[in-house]
Parts: structure tokens; sequence; C-alpha cells
């Protein structure tokens, strides 16, 4: 054995730690020795992604949408298999990764031009601006100011009519879950 099975099995036990970014484990990985296999390059972080992703190192395989037990031994449990894919479900619905403080809207929009994450950051100690990402590409966009949303979001909530067969519902929502 190369001794990238016990690595394999690290990586899916430091991310489920839920310390590490994507990044942050590529970074560990490399330093732990985790290298391709062919070139001996360091891996990257596209394929510490797709091995997080991957369902074969919990011992079972998908082929034509049927699950199947494989004969080889499995390098993580299921149950972290499953926390890992949470873990990464959640940080992709919101692209919000961790940041020092918690703003408001974090999360909750993206961009109407490009589709990117919407990112906020404190100017001048104490004005909130929210802006893109630009993950994907330069955005023409301009910052726009937390109370500008507030007073947006406001105008939307208001809109909102609830009658008393919602409210039910709602409440058999929450009482289910």
């Amino acid at each position: 054995m190369d001794g990238t099975g016990p690595l394999v099995t690290r990586l899916f036990e430091w991310f489920e730690s839920g310390e590490y970014s994507l990044k942050e484990l590529t970074r560990k990985a490399r330093i732990a020795g985790l290298r391709y296999r062919r070139t001996g390059k360091p891996i990257g972080s596209s394929s510490v992604h797709r091995i997080l992703r991957s369902r074969i190192y919990t011992g079972s395989f998908e082929w034509l949408g049927k699950l199947y037990e494989g004969s080889h031994t499995p390098l993580t449990t299921f149950a972290t298999w499953m926390n890992v894919q949470e873990i990464l479900d959640g940080r992709s619905i919101s692209n919000v990764h961790g940041n020092r403080h918690e703003f408001a809207y974090t999360g909750l929009m993206t961009c109407g031009h490009c589709g990117c994450a919407m990112t906020a950051e404190i100017k001048k100690g104490r004005h909130i601006y929210y802006h893109c990402s630009k993950f994907k590409a330069r955005c023409p966009e301009p910052y726009v100011r937390e109370e500008v949303l507030d007073l947006m979001f406001a105008a939307q909530l208001r809109k909102l009519r609830l009658d008393d067969d919602v409210f039910r519902m709602i409440g058999q929502a929450i009482r289910e879950s």
C-alpha cells in the first residue's frame, strides 16, 4: 500500500470537524504528503473536493442509478461521508465561508448581474457594505449599504400576506421538524 488510504481517511475526518475550508484542507493534505499517484505533484483543491464527494470511499458505489457494495475496504464510514456531504452542501448553498463578522444578509442574496454570492465588509469601522464576490469574473455592480438593503427587505416583507391555512402549515412544518 502506498500510504494514500490513511491520508484519505484523515481528509474526511479533518473536514468533518468543520475546522477547515476546502482550501485549508488541501494545504493540510499537501503538508501531510498527499500527492497525485502518476505525477507525484501535490494534490489540488478540485481533487480534494472530488474525493470528499465520492461514495466509493465508504465501501459502496453507484452504477446506473443503483447502489452496490464493493469488495474493497472502506476508508471512511457512511456516517462520516454523510456529515461531509452536509457540510459541503451547506457551504455551497450560500457560498458562505467562515467570516470573522456575522452580517444580517450573508447567504441570503446572490448578485443579480452574475449570480455570484454577495459578501459584506465593514468600511470606516462602522458602515456595512455588500458587494458581489466576483467569484466567476469581474462584475460591474456597485457596493450597497446595509441600510438600503434593510429598506428593500422591509418593503418586500410588507407585501407578504399569510392567511390561517398558511399559518397552520407553518406550524405543522415546525412541529414535524
